[in-house]
């Protein structure tokens, strides 16, 4: 076949068709800068080469319209050779170069896992650490000074898939959060721990169940301590959560010392019991509670 001598269209008209597609072009290159960094890796390079086609198109079309292009097939026994030039070598060189220069998917891809406060009082947390369940794998990473906690060689499987996260953050509740993961961040909100007055009253009494009166009650951890009144009854109020556990000293003159811990939310009304010593060397440590 002979290469086409003539064009049909006006240098004019290719010069506005390129400029066409070059907006194009520009368009969805702002686009893949502004939106792209958001999407997973695998979607971020099919949107490249969306990009890469109209750029080539908009610079064969220009050259075209300022030189003539040629796409020769000579028939040669016994086999077909296509000889191709101008324009159309710049389209295809356009479209090899952009495959080349974006390398091809990695099996795996980096995770940060950033957190905040539910209340918004805290933006970004930078303490703690956090967990991340990935298939049979279950890493720990600290929050750095920047608040990001970086996951590398996460399995590029599990984009777009649903993630469990534990965060483990001082004054903050610790419960698994799902979180799917559609780029290379995710977010958590956490929220904050109740903190409550309790009144914690206790009871205290012998081994024939008369309440003992003077019984020294000692809570180190809680920052309490109290002395059973006539009743054996003694008061703690103390700022705790619904898991807040404070270990308990019982002693009174005579009696076997006793200790015992306890979820303070949970034990209002408890009572505790304390023997007698007995009149042996030595003292028998014993008691209980009730």
């Amino acid at each position: 076949m002979k290469p086409q001598a003539q064009q049909s269209v006006s240098a004019r008209e290719y010069a506005l068709m390129a400029l066409v597609m070059l907006l194009i072009g520009i368009a969805l290159l702002v686009y893949y800068v502004s939106e792209v960094p958001k999407l997973s890796p695998g979607v971020r390079n099919q949107v490249y080469y969306v990009v890469l086609f109209p750029s080539a198109i908009a610079c064969a079309v220009a050259l075209f319209g300022a030189m003539r292009s040629y796409a020769r097939l000579k028939g040669k026994q016994p086999g077909v050779a296509l000889e191709l030039g101008g324009p159309v070598v710049v389209f295809v060189l356009v479209l090899w170069g952009g495959f080349k220069v974006v390398p091809p998917p990695t099996d795996t891809f980096d995770l940060t896992v950033r957190a905040h406060s539910a209340d918004g009082s805290v933006p970004v947390i930078t303490s703690g650490t956090v967990t991340v369940e990935l298939g049979n794998n279950r890493p720990t990473r600290a929050f750095g000074p920047d608040g990001d906690a970086d996951f590398k060689g996460v399995p590029a499987k599990l984009i777009g898939a649903t993630i469990k996260i534990l965060a483990h953050v001082d004054g903050y509740e610790e419960k698994w959060q799902q979180k799917k993961v559609d780029g290379n961040s995710v977010e958590l909100s956490l929220e904050r721990i109740r903190v409550h007055l309790v009144t914690f009253r206790g009871f205290v009494q012998d081994e024939r169940e008369n309440p003992l009166p003077g019984v020294q009650v000692t809570a180190p951890d809680c920052d309490q301590q109290a002395l059973t009144d006539a009743k054996g009854v003694f008061t703690f109020q103390i700022e705790a959560t619904e898991q807040t556990r404070c270990h308990l000293i019982f002693g009174k003159e005579g009696y076997a010392p006793y200790t015992t811990d306890l979820v303070v939310a949970a034990s209002s009304g408890s009572s505790f019991l304390l023997r007698k010593t007995l009149p042996t060397r030595g003292t028998r440590r014993s008691g209980g509670g009730s």
